[in-house]
């Protein structure tokens, strides 16, 4: 790599740098937002406005502790994230709670699978999911794939072995046995994997929101976030090279930004040369202009208003763009992580730019629908 290109990658490294302690400093300041109302296990009660957006927390805020720089500042806002969402569930007591009322909710578990690898652990809830993960009604319970690998990646995570294929005493102790749940696991990975959007290569232009949705959940759920890009199978990371870009200008010109920041984590999460291997460059510098000067970045349309500080009860513009703002904050974090450990190509071009956004109807991919669902 040579020495032009080894400073316009850390250039771009410290752009993405600045748009992830933004977005995390946004999100610090709103900690109250994310708060459990004391009846949160009352049937009345939503979990989709009250435990979801902390679930949320806390997967985003474990993965972005993982990659971002030991001693940086956006290591330590996600740390402090994490540690509010793991106090806010009872160091994993009320997730223990949830899973005794619903024992065969999928939840509780994907929940707790964020906190668990960053070694925040509850024995009790832990050896109660390995049971329930051992009976027929779990193994049975039907999910859409995309879902499947979600609640497939957690067990992984944990090292829960998916029922219920087990001989009528369950699965085994010994060391034989162990090794034949891991291959029997791996195959319901793999079954999943073929059923979605993505890992049955679906034709590209049938690209729309949902389907945008399913496709980026897949990439996480396959490479634990980022972590594992090898686990991607190599005709599926060829189909994100060649479409990627046509997806991503698509949603950045809708300004559809949710989604845009997840397809530009799933960018950063291929093998090999990472980010490089899809040109993202004006797509970063459209999305860094999407966020606000406190940091928030809206999931659709212009940047959000910019709050002097956290209104107590403006619940309606915190739901409108957290969700979004996390986003934002892990692609950056694990796109400038890859830059800085990828030696970049001397035909690249990184750098952030700063050109204005393509004017409309100039678009390399149709539109994608906003009919056909959302982020789960």
């Amino acid at each position: 790599m040579s020495a032009a290109h080894s400073t316009a990658a850390q250039d771009t490294a410290a752009e993405l740098d600045r748009v992830s302690l933004s977005a995390l400093s946004w999100l610090h300041g709103h900690l109250p937002d994310f708060r459990l109302p004391e009846d949160v296990t009352a049937p009345e009660v939503s979990r989709s406005l009250t435990l979801k957006p902390l679930a949320e927390l806390a997967e985003i805020s474990s993965n972005t502790l993982r990659v971002s720089p030991a001693g940086s500042v956006q290591h330590q806002l996600a740390g402090e994230l994490l540690d509010f969402a793991w106090c806010e569930t009872g160091q994993g007591e009320l997730l223990q709670t949830l899973a005794r009322g619903e024992p065969y909710a999928t939840y509780p578990l994907e929940v707790y699978g964020a906190f668990a690898e960053a070694g925040l652990r509850h024995p009790q809830f832990e050896e109660f999911a390995r049971f329930i993960a051992t009976t027929r009604a779990w193994g049975l319970a039907e999910h859409e794939p995309t879902r499947k690998l979600a609640l497939l990646n957690v067990q992984r995570r944990l090292g829960v072995c998916p029922g219920p294929d087990w001989p009528e005493d369950g699965p085994g102790a010994g060391i034989e046995a162990r090794i034949a749940d891991a291959y029997r696991a791996e195959a319901k990975f793999d079954e999943a994997m073929r059923r979605t959007w993505l890992g049955g290569l679906a034709e590209p232009w049938t690209f729309e929101v949902h389907a945008g949705y399913a496709l980026t959940h897949y990439v996480f759920h396959v490479t634990n976030w980022g972590a594992e890009p090898e686990r991607l199978p190599v005709e599926v990371c060829d189909h994100l090279t060649l479409w990627l870009p046509a997806w991503l200008d698509s949603c950045a010109e809708s300004e559809l930004w949710d989604l845009t920041g997840e397809l530009l984590a799933v960018a950063a999460s291929l093998p090999g040369s990472g980010p490089w291997q899809v040109p993202v460059a004006e797509v970063w510098g459209a999305y860094a202009r999407a966020q606000n000067a406190a940091g928030a970045i809206a999931e659709s349309g212009p940047p959000p208003a910019v709050d002097v500080r956290p209104v107590p009860g403006s619940r309606e513009s915190f739901l409108s763009c957290y969700h979004s703002t996390l986003v934002g904050a892990f692609a950056a974090v694990l796109t400038a992580a890859r830059i800085r450990a990828a030696a970049v190509p001397p035909d690249a071009a990184p750098g952030l730019s700063r050109a204005p956004a393509p004017e409309s109807g100039t678009r390399a991919a149709p539109v994608p629908s906003t009919s056909g669902g959302g982020r789960s």
